[in-house]
């Protein structure tokens, strides 16, 4: 009966949030998991970009690549003095979570609501590096720098911001996988766990 109680608790109004860092494939998986379950899929850092572009928001295109390129370090630090439209961003995503029926990559969301099923995507500095050099065709040692440049600003960025740690505050999660295989095992974990919460897949 209490898991009853846990399952309608975690997943009324079908809420996904996806957390991880560069290369964890997580707006892989969040299309993926938006497609099989039917939910609205919202990419945040991909508002984030357009809102320091002019205020040009899309939520449903990936910025894959970017926030470990050089340009999206720039902006990383940016981002460090400039705090507004991280918090305009949040307060978006709050709003799309409060609709319900969707899935997200976010960085904050897990901390910030209550609500949902929260997942974390843990992947090792050099699996994401490994992976978005493939991607991108940079050399792993370059790329990897870049990374690991960009972990550390969002970590930063988070702990000015609301006082948490998005490295060690990792009690929110309702659960945790390594996506070592690829998408496609890791998503499959991904719909195990979710089908055993209760959510029901369209496809």
């Amino acid at each position: 009966y209490k898991f009853i109680l846990l399952n309608f608790w975690l997943m009324r109004n079908n809420i996904v949030i996806l957390f991880g860092y560069s290369g964890s494939l997580k707006s892989e998986m969040t299309k993926s998991i938006g497609e099989k379950y039917g939910l609205r899929i919202i990419h945040p850092p991909t508002i984030l970009r357009g809102l320091y572009n002019e205020g040009k928001t899309n939520t449903l295109i990936s910025t894959k690549g970017f926030w470990e390129s050089e340009e999206g370090i720039k902006l990383s630090k940016r981002r460090l003095k400039e705090d507004s439209l991280d918090l305009k961003l949040d307060e978006m995503l709050l709003e799309e979570i409060r609709r319900g029926d969707v899935v997200m990559d976010s960085y904050t969301m897990p901390w910030l609501t209550k609500e949902g099923i929260k997942i974390n995507l843990r992947s090792s500095l050099q699996e994401r590096a490994n992976r978005a050099a493939r991607q991108n065709n940079f050399s792993p040692e370059k790329i990897r720098k870049l990374i690991k440049e960009n972990d550390s600003m969002s970590r930063r960025i988070f702990r000015n911001l609301y006082d948490f740690d998005i490295m060690e505050d990792l009690d929110v999660f309702d659960y945790a996988i390594k996506p070592e295989h690829g998408i496609l095992g890791g998503f499959k974990k991904i719909c195990y766990y979710l089908n055993k919460m209760g959510f029901k897949p369209i496809k």
